[in-house]
């Protein structure tokens, strides 16, 4: 095996799974340069990322429709076969490459993880064989990890019963325009839920927090009327086919009930780094992450960007006064001393918020020196002439917790600062409403409309409810939008 280090290039939307292939070959003794582990704090990435592609022994390029689109990302393999470097393709997901790469030896990951780590090492211990149709060919049909199939079918059937067990009569007293609207409007409810449940984790749209919630609620769909059943109650407020239904066939309400939470089995014990790598960047739990690392056996030495500064002087524009407040508490709470003027030892730390003005930001940027560190506190976005301050690496603060960043063993995950983060009681209030919310819902959509003789009605606003939950959960999913400034003449947007 070659003495340098693999450098591993990939988009940020698999970043997860960029770590843990990382993780596993540093356990397997293979040696890999992942950015965020091997950045230096305060420098410039850029430059930092050319020098070490230039010193690496071969690529891996992590292979997904995300990663052929990222400029970055070409920019590196194209570097790289400038320079005659060994490159080898790590298939994550279907994806076309283009010609240039036509040559490159290939691994498939799209399926079992392990099998396919093992090849890659074997691939990577021995000289290069590249030649014409040496690779893969084009992977035409889909392929995906174990896991992620056994969780779509956790989701799928529950979702399926929901339609299935449905009485489709149409009432006697029914107009012929009602039964129209009422069998358009069921396919389309239908297609709705199928994308939120079944086709957003296909798609890597789904979240470790929404997939959890979603089996939750398909297993709360069927476990309330057995509840009320078992437990004495009449379902009075249930269509007399539902009760009837319930008590003839409990077992299939049991098995369409316990299906999801087997899910959340699965999710949380048996093979968990297969959801975490499928998981999209920024959407999986920290200590689920944590775990994933502990159990490959070996942990990053991460150069922690605010651990070991000893004295700091903060700067930052006079809107942003409050929050840097807040900064400073964090760092003088990790031994850091302020001081008011840079002497010799003291790191130059910049915050930057919605708040800053560009302005002001121009003109300190002059007097900054090159190993500043810069901290960024909500979601932000600068002009084009000021683009090359992003080639310095930046600090994540818009959690507002600095000792979480000193108290993690994975790296900070690469997002960018467009997006908006919030604090973890926010996120925990956010998720706990929608949660609620969401349950009530599907009570409501359970009751018997009163008046409606026919389940095949009774669905249509049991529809209503859920494209309500799918349009609820997305707008408060996004509401932090709202608290981003628009662009005006002075200010950052």
């Amino acid at each position: 095996m070659a003495d340098g280090p693999f450098f591993i290039s990939y988009s940020r939307r698999d970043y997860y799974f960029a770590e843990s292939l990382a993780l596993h070959l540093m356990r397997r003794g293979v040696p890999v340069w992942l950015d965020v582990k091997d950045l230096d704090p305060g420098g410039l990435w850029e430059q930092d990322l050319d020098a070490a592609l230039d010193r690496a022994s071969a690529v891996i390029l992590v292979v997904s429709p995300d990663s052929m689109k990222t400029v970055n990302v070409r920019k590196e393999w194209v570097r790289a076969r400038d320079r005659g470097k060994r490159i080898v393709i790590a298939y994550f997901r279907r994806a076309q490459l283009p010609p240039e790469l036509a040559d490159c030896e290939a691994v498939d990951f799209r399926g079992s993880f392990m099998p396919s780590l093992d090849d890659l090492v074997s691939l990577l211990s021995r000289p290069s064989t590249a030649s014409p149709h040496h690779g893969l060919p084009y992977p035409a049909l889909p392929r995906f990890p174990l896991t992620v199939l056994l969780l779509l079918v956790t989701l799928a059937v529950p979702t399926a019963g929901y339609f299935l067990l449905a009485n489709w009569s149409f009432p006697a007293n029914q107009s012929t325009f009602e039964n129209i609207l009422t069998i358009a409007v069921i396919p389309i409810g239908l297609a709705l839920m199928v994308w939120f449940f079944c086709v957003s984790l296909l798609s890597r749209r789904m979240g470790m927090t929404r997939l959890a919630t979603c089996l939750v609620l398909l297993g709360t769909f069927y476990v309330l009327p057995l509840a009320m059943s078992w437990f004495g109650s009449s379902l009075i407020t249930y269509d007399l086919e539902v009760v009837q239904y319930v008590s003839e066939h409990w077992y299939r309400m049991m098995l369409l009930a316990s299906t999801p939470f087997v899910g959340l089995i699965l999710l949380l014990i048996i093979r968990p780094a297969d959801l975490l790598r499928w998981t999209p960047t920024g959407r999986a739990w920290d200590w689920y992450r944590t775990t994933c690392a502990g159990r490959a056996g070996i942990g990053f030495d991460i150069p922690m960007a605010l651990k070991g500064i000893r004295t700091f002087r903060l700067q930052c524009d006079q809107a942003d006064r409050p929050a840097a407040e807040r900064l400073g508490v964090e760092l003088r709470a990790m031994g850091a001393h302020d001081t008011a003027e840079s002497g010799e030892g003291s790191t130059v730390v910049l915050l930057l918020t919605g708040r800053t003005r560009i302005d002001w930001l121009t003109k300190e940027i002059r007097h900054l020196p090159p190993d500043v560190r810069l901290v960024v506190g909500t979601a932000i976005r600068l002009p084009e002439q000021l683009d090359w301050l992003w080639k310095h690496q930046w600090i994540d603060f818009r959690q507002w917790d600095v000792s979480r960043l000193a108290r993690q063993k994975l790296p900070q995950i690469p997002e960018a600062v467009t997006r908006v983060r919030f604090p973890f009681t926010v996120r925990v209030i956010h998720h706990l409403m929608c949660s609620f919310i969401g349950l009530l819902i599907v009570a409501v959509g359970l009751a018997n409309p009163e008046g409606q003789e026919s389940a095949a009605f009774e669905i249509v606003p049991a529809l209503g409810v859920w494209v309500g939950l799918v349009w609820l959960a997305r707008a408060a999913s996004c509401a932090g939008t709202f608290r981003r400034r628009r662009p005006s003449a002075g200010y950052a947007p």
